[in-house]
């Protein structure tokens, strides 16, 4: 990829983070605490 070629990807990163966002907004905090303890990655 070339330099310029950078500002091309910028509305599909911006799309990319909202997709991310309005994901993370279906879960509950607590269920994702439990999912990562449950897998090992989180103590207690």
């Amino acid at each position: 990829m070339r330099y310029g070629e950078l500002g091309t990807l910028e509305p599909r990163l911006t799309d990319v983070f909202q997709a991310i966002g309005a994901i993370c907004d279906l879960y509950e905090p607590a269920e994702c605490r439990n999912y990562f303890r449950a897998a090992g990655y989180a103590a207690g």
